[in-house]
């Protein structure tokens, strides 16, 4: 490792010595009616405008192939004085506003803070935050714009684990988390069984976060909703390029392949069956760290015969049959596997067996979209997904092996329609329909033994929302609601919610939101040594008996400042959850095989202040939270959740200059809570005996990472980029859970420990 630390210092001088090129932008103004029309064309959208309020006015086009769209429209804003009204996904209207519009990036209909925690992340007035992995600034331990990493950034949004599997949203589990791909449930989201996202930055355009109320047109994700999009902009530029890190190699590209079609495709390959990397060494230690392939009997051994790769690809195409309407299909698929022999003997007999692990993701769509005139736009979209993890687990010396499987199969149908009714009233209505079958297996050799079973709900969904703003823009109203038919209960349910922004000034806003949501699918866990013990958490869809429909009721009020690139928000929140149950909660205690249904409820505070200038932004950010069970089938019935964190800090500092990026940041938070055995009597009848539930906590987490990126040209049509981080550059050793077994009688502690000191590399090429 000192060796890696000493070339990692050598090649960061060499960045901060100042090695900086990007391409210039061009300084010639051109009229702002033909420059709108150039933004059309290269983002798909539409501009409405009084001719007087924009003639005599001329711009400098910045370089379109480096900005979204979002900041596109705010880049016009700032520039021309004008206000641009979004309306509705394509169209934008455009007038003067009554008063003048400052360097505050308030003045944006759907954007409250626009370089929230780095560049190309977005706080918009209801409160989500959107992340553009294309226009991404640098976040300490990243060198590549992966967005479920950076949105653990934000405060009030962590992972207990270190693991893009287990995102922790207000103290809510994982399976709590709506993640949408183009509009369609993901029940799978990352690779190395939780380490890395699944998804292709390169070719997303947009990941939008709801952690206090989302639309009405998002079922399901009772603590957030993670909304990732791909691009849709048929007339933009092409792109091209290809990059490996110490994990995995992948190549994307972006083209028109005729006038109004445009293919978008991308691979990832992992490099971990054929190239032993200092990453790949400390991901797998990580990980199988308390997985059956690392903890064996002590009569079996593994074989140096291990394989494990991982990989995913996505397509996408687009083509306009005209200016108002488009038709795209999607195509994503995602695979892990695992594989390695057991070689065992007990004295008298020798063999060896294979035991491996597959987890996959199959998903396909088809969208529909027209804009019917200026007010109307519709959206159909079919889709149909399948998840599916398999593992074969062997008992060499017994001649055993166990099979397990577990498969969610979706499909449905969605009618959507947006409605301007004016400029400061809109509205979104539309009706979804979803079949959700999940398939659970558990078969043994010896003794013979088999269980299977297969759940089926369909869901008829219908919704509907408006959304105002007042003639100043000051006041922003959304509010609206969802009523869901369960086939299988032939009942239904309603959920409203609101949304309340308030503008004050120039600096101040405040916003308040509630919400009631539910959800139909959840994990839960029979054993902690399913599935390997890799991937422990199996999907389950609710019966109302032994897995209830989880319902929660979501409150928050905030308020934000904003004067001279200095931001300061704070939001406190309320979030009760009822129908959770123990299977699902990964005890490890008294708990551990207990089925009971009860809730938990989470009070909290989420801080943040931002600061920019000539280059540099500096954040820090606050959570505070208490997060409780109340099942009232045990004993005691309230106690501390497995997920209470009390306080969590996340600190950074970036530096950009053209093309040099470095980043720096901090992350603390106090430990989570475990149980303990008693310390009179650790064990009665051969049982461990422990002290009440959750009463002793973990040592406090803290890690520094660092990375820095450099962006060069190579020619007129190519570019590359390099980067280097180190994650938990200290190299302090943090203990993530705690449990404990029974071993000869006695009780044994078992620390699952975060990552060590962990470096990665990344080169690439964009043409």
């Amino acid at each position: 490792m000192n060796k890696t630390l000493r070339v990692f210092v050598l090649i960061s001088t060499l960045y901060l010595l100042g090695v900086n090129l990007l391409a210039a932008q061009s300084s010639e103004k051109v009229p702002l009616e033909d420059a709108l029309q150039l933004i059309e064309t290269a983002y798909h959208i539409k501009f409405s405008f009084a001719d007087e309020d924009i003639g005599g006015k001329s711009i400098s086009l910045p370089d379109m192939t480096t900005m979204s769209k979002d900041e596109m429209v705010y880049w016009l804003q700032f520039t021309t004085n004008l206000t641009f009204e979004v309306l509705s996904e394509r169209y934008i209207s455009i007038y003067k506003s009554n008063s003048t519009i400052t360097n505050n990036v308030e003045a944006l209909s759907e954007v409250l803070i626009f370089h929230y925690l780095a560049p190309g992340i977005a706080k918009n007035t209801d409160g989500s935050v959107t992340v553009n992995p294309s226009s991404l600034g640098i976040l300490p331990g990243l060198i590549e714009p992966d967005a479920l990493q950076t949105i653990q950034a934000v405060p009030g949004i962590t992972s207990t684990e270190e693991k893009i599997s287990n995102i922790n949203v207000r103290g809510g589990a994982h399976d709590q988390n709506l993640f949408l791909y183009e509009g369609v449930k993901m029940y799978q989201t990352g690779h190395f069984f939780g380490l890395i996202s699944g998804f292709n930055p390169y070719l997303i355009d947009e990941v939008t976060v709801y952690k206090n109320v989302s639309s009405s047109q998002f079922s399901e994700g009772i603590s957030s909703v993670i909304d990732i999009s791909l691009k849709d902009n048929i007339q933009g530029t092409n792109q091209s390029g290809a990059g490996f890190n110490f994990v995995a190699a992948d190549a994307f590209s972006n083209f028109k392949i005729s006038k109004n079609t445009r293919l978008m495709v991308s691979g990832r390959r992992s490099l971990t069956d054929f190239a032993y990397t200092p990453t790949y060494s400390q991901y797998s230690s990580r990980i199988f760290q308390d997985s059956d392939f690392s903890n064996n009997p002590s009569y079996t051994s593994i074989d140096s015969d291990e394989q494990f790769y991982f990989y995913d690809a996505s397509l996408k195409v687009m083509h306009d049959f005209s200016d108002d309407d488009q038709v795209s299909a999607n195509l994503l698929l995602m695979d892990n596997s695992l594989s390695y022999a057991e070689e065992g003997s007990d004295g008298r007999s020798s063999g060896s067996l294979r035991s491996g692990l597959e987890q996959r993701t199959v998903l396909a769509s088809i969208d529909y979209e027209k804009s019917l005139s200026s007010q109307w736009n519709v959206r159909t979209q079919a889709f149909a997904s399948k998840y599916a993890l398999e593992a074969t687990n062997v008992d060499v010396i017994n001649d055993q092996r166990l099979l397990q499987e577990n498969s969610v199969t979706e499909y449905g149908l969605k009618l959507d329609a947006n409605y301007i009714v004016s400029k400061k009233m809109r509205t979104k209505y539309g009706y979804h329909f979803t079949e959700t079958s999940v398939e659970n297996l558990t078969d043994v050799n010896r003794p013979d033994f088999r269980n299977f079973t297969r759940d089926v709900l369909r869901l008829h969904s219908l919704y509907g929302e408006v959304h105002y703003t007042s003639k100043n823009q000051k006041i922003k109203l959304k509010t609206g609601g969802r009523g869901t038919y369960y086939e299988k209960f032939d009942n239904i349910r309603l959920e409203p919610f609101a949304n309340f922004q308030w503008q004050a000034d120039e600096v101040f806003s405040v916003d308040i939101s509630a919400e009631t949501k539910s959800q139909t699918t959840s994990q839960i866990i029979d054993l902690q040594d399913d599935f390997l013990g890799i991937e422990k958490r199996r999907w389950v869809i609710a019966d109302e008996l032994d897995n209830p429909i989880v319902r929660a009721k979501k409150l928050s009020a905030g308020a934000g400042f904003s004067r001279k690139k200095l931001n300061i928000t704070i939001e406190g929140y309320i979030k009760e959850v009822n129908g959770i149950t123990t299977r699902g909660q990964g005890f490890q205690n008294q708990f551990e095989f207990t089925k009971a249904v009860g809730d938990y409820n989470v009070k909290g505070v989420d801080v943040l202040l931002q600061k920019e200038w000539k280059g540099v932004t500096t954040w820090l950010g606050y959570s505070y939270a208490r997060n409780k069970y109340d099942f009232n089938e045990l004993l005691p019935p309230i106690f501390p959740n497995n997920l209470d964190i009390s306080h969590s800090f996340n600190a950074a500092l970036t530096y950009k200059r053209k093309g040099l990026q470095v980043g720096l940041g901090a992350r603390y938070n106090t430990g989570k809570p475990f149980t303990a055995p008693l310390v009179s009597t650790p064990v009665i009848d051969g049982e461990i005996t422990f002290e009440t539930p959750n009463s002793s906590r973990l040592p406090d987490y803290f890690k520094l990472d660092f990375s820095t990126t450099y962006v060069f040209e190579i020619s007129e049509k190519m570019r590359g980029s390099m980067g280097i981080s180190i994650w938990n550059i200290l190299n302090r050793e943090n203990i993530i859970n705690t449990y404990y077994v029974l071993i000869d009688g006695t009780p044994v502690i078992v620390e699952n420990k975060a990552l060590d000191l962990t470096p990665n590399l990344s080169l690439r090429l964009y043409f």
